[in-house]
C-alpha cells in the first residue's frame, strides 16, 4: 500500500510532465492475497501490491487517456506521452 506522501509524490510528478491545457491525473492501488490449504496445512501463501496511474488530458477540443503501473519518471512520462498523442 502506497503511503499518502508517495501517492502525492507521483501525481505531482506526472501533473509536472504536462504541457496540456487540462489534466487529470488518478492513482490506484490494490492489495490482494491468496492463501491455499492441504491436509490442513498452509500450501501456498501469496501476497500482490499493484499501483495504477491513469491520466486524461484536454486541449480544449479533444481528450487523450493513458494508463500504466510503472510509476518510475520513465513510466509516468511515458503515460503523459501516450495521453498527449491521443488527444
Amino acid at each position: 500500500m502506497l503511503l499518502e506522501r508517495e501517492s502525492k509524490a507521483i501525481v505531482q510528478r506526472a501533473l509536472a510532465l504536462s504541457s496540456a491545457e487540462h489534466i487529470e491525473v488518478s492513482l490506484s492501488t490494490e492489495d490482494s492475497s491468496l492463501t491455499r490449504f492441504a491436509g490442513n496445512q498452509i500450501h501456498q501463501n501469496v501476497a500482490q501490491m499493484d499501483a495504477t496511474a491513469s491520466v486524461r488530458v484536454s486541449d480544449g477540443k479533444s481528450y487523450g487517456f493513458g494508463k500504466t503501473n510503472d510509476l518510475s519518471d520513465k513510466g509516468l512520462k511515458a503515460l503523459v506521452d501516450q495521453a498527449l498523442v491521443s488527444a
